[in-house]
């Protein structure tokens, strides 16, 4: 199991500007090599904790991703949550990484992150987690 995690950045917003087209880079070609470079196997799993604006980057070709989404539900309506996702994608990451065995399957990786007291759910391609 792979885990992508995002970069370390502040919360502030861009100034302007929309998405970057990484083929347009002066750095284009290294990007791609290191691109190109990520474990990218069939039968593995990526565990993808990055926001939607860093899934642009690199997406797997073979490999089975699984986003990692978080929600708050109220009355049963389910809100995503932007300013604390991070974090609690991460204290997912560290239950995932110290588990005694890890998942190479999205309903493994489920039944860890319950284990570990996360309320979770699997969709089609992702684990949402409720907070």
């Amino acid at each position: 199991m792979l885990i992508l995690l995002p970069p370390s950045e502040g919360k502030a917003r861009p100034e302007a500007g929309g998405p970057v087209d990484l083929d347009s880079l002066a750095f284009a070609a290294e990007l791609r090599e290191q691109r190109e470079a990520l474990p990218d196997e069939e039968g593995e799993l990526i565990l993808d904790m990055r926001s939607g604006a860093y899934t642009v980057a690199w997406k797997p070709k073979r490999a089975t991703p699984l986003a990692v989404r978080v929600f708050t539900e109220e009355d049963g309506e389910r809100k995503a949550v932007s300013h604390m996702a991070k974090a609690v994608r991460g204290d997912v990451a560290r239950a995932l990484l110290t588990a005694r065995e890890p998942s190479a399957d999205p309903e493994g990786v489920a039944a860890l992150a319950e284990a570990a007291g996360f309320t979770v759910e699997l969709s089609d391609g992702s684990l949402d987690v409720i907070v």
